[in-house]
């Protein structure tokens, strides 16, 4: 197959061209640059050719298209027989659509969409920060429109899939199966190991909880920790591992390798959570780097923190940002240079969803230096402390994440799932390690 675009934007159109075709659907293609073309042109082996319409690039000259301007104010939705389950916005363009014997003609730009959302350009145009200092999600066009809850984009591969198929191609689709992914933010290594944290618990018992009976129920269980009688309520450690050895299946525990802070509550060098540690190599799960409060855009932090764990032994490619704290391209930038391999804070932090509008992997892309990196972004599709603010009750979180695990189940993709090892015996309401097993088979 050979793939014509016009002599502009060259780096971007052919980082999304090879997301798309080759990394999403493993065809074989080589792209034509053509002074006298201004659309992107599929020519398939037998001549017909799938023809979509620019609508964003041409625009442009160098890099005048980041600006927060160039973002959609409207989006628009329509169907079409290669996607008719549900209508597909449009981003870019239209929804003209034009058969032909030997073609096809499509005015929605699904190339300037995939490469909007991927890239996340708009989080670098948009200068407003909340309360975290990270990228208001609720300004997110996704969010605005209500289509977060969609994989937009691999629902504009299927469309463009049925389109080539329809025209008689010939080349064979790459297998994906699904994959749940469980992963274990560490942000806190015990509830109760010093007399500060026991002190802050009982007065907040008085203070908010104004419950005697709460104190009683602190100072029990404190006790009781001390004399080795129970675990401390943050130490789900094995809880967490059996779940996922019952499912056929490895915990993601990322671990905070910083000096004490405000956001930084333990020390990577306490021996109970090196025994830990080891416990979790020794059961064949993984270990990964949560990336301090900071770290997002302090280079001398991260490859400070990154060394830590590497001096410990442990071999750390992948993790995720504390807070999701974020900075494109800058944090992207980081994790590679030093030597990391997979990222997956791109989450939302107050719902569910697609933040990046795929559930599969992909290599990331420098929207400023204008080249893809080695770097692959997995991205957080459901989190516990946004399903939090989000439901009003555990039967309405366990139903939001078994239906978006459908979806993701749908597209064969991957579903990265957070559950931080201070929400299940705090926060969710007692008992809801059994509410966690359910969650998990239901799942898997």
């Amino acid at each position: 197959m050979i793939v014509e675009i016009p002599n502009n934007f060259i780096d971007e159109r052919k980082y999304i061209l090879k997301i798309i075709l080759s990394d999403f659907l493993g065809l074989n293609f080589d792209i034509s640059i053509d002074n006298a073309t201004i659309n992107y042109v599929l020519i398939l082996e037998n001549s017909k050719k799938i023809i979509i319409k620019d609508a964003f690039f041409n625009n442009f000259s160098n890099s005048e298209y980041l600006q927060e301007a160039n973002i959609p104010s409207l989006v628009i939705f329509a169907k079409n027989r290669f996607y008719s389950e549900e209508e597909l916005p449009i981003l870019y363009g239209n929804s003209e659509l034009i058969e032909e014997k030997d073609s096809i003609t499509y005015g929605n730009d699904i190339f300037a969409a995939s490469f909007f959302m991927l890239t996340r350009w708009e989080e670098f145009v948009i200068k407003q920060k909340d309360e975290f200092g990270r990228f208001p999600e609720e300004m997110a066009l996704s969010i605005k429109h209500g289509f977060h809850i969609r994989p937009v984009v691999n629902q504009y591969v299927e469309m463009l899939w049925n389109m080539l198929i329809s025209l008689g191609f010939q080349q064979k689709r790459k297998t994906r199966k699904y994959q749940l992914k469980i992963t274990h933010d560490v942000d806190f290594f015990k509830k109760y190991d010093s007399f500060s944290k026991i002190s802050r618990s009982i007065i907040g018992d008085i203070l908010k909880r104004k419950s005697l009976n709460k104190i009683i129920e602190t100072l029990t269980t404190v006790l009781k920790i001390y004399l080795k009688k129970e675990k401390d309520p943050f130490d789900v450690f094995d809880f967490f591992m059996n779940v996922s050895e019952n499912n056929g299946l490895q915990s993601h525990f990322y671990f905070i390798p910083s000096v004490l802070d405000k956001y930084s509550t333990y020390s990577i060098e306490n021996k109970q959570l090196k025994a830990i540690i080891q416990q979790i190599i020794d059961r064949k799960h993984i270990i990964g780097y949560h990336a301090s409060w900071l770290a997002f855009e302090n280079t001398e932090l991260f490859e400070k923190e990154v060394n830590i764990l590497r001096n410990l032994g442990i071999k750390i490619t992948e993790g995720r940002q504390h807070y999701l704290r974020f900075k494109v391209p800058d944090t992207w930038k980081i994790w590679e240079q030093f030597g990391l391999e997979e990222d997956s804070s791109l989450g939302f932090s107050n719902t569910i969803g697609f933040r990046t509008g795929t559930c599969y992997e992909y290599k990331v892309f420098d929207i400023l230096s204008k080249k893809e990196l080695n770097l692959c972004e997995n991205p957080l599709i459901a989190m516990d402390s946004a399903l939090l603010k989000c439901c009003k009750s555990n039967t309405e979180m366990q139903k939001k994440i078994y239906d978006i695990a459908q979806v993701v189940k749908k597209y064969n993709g991957n579903f990265v799932l957070l559950w931080h090892n201070n929400n299940i015996n705090c926060n969710f309401g007692k008992n809801f390690d059994a509410k966690y097993v359910d969650i998990i088979n239901q799942v898997v």
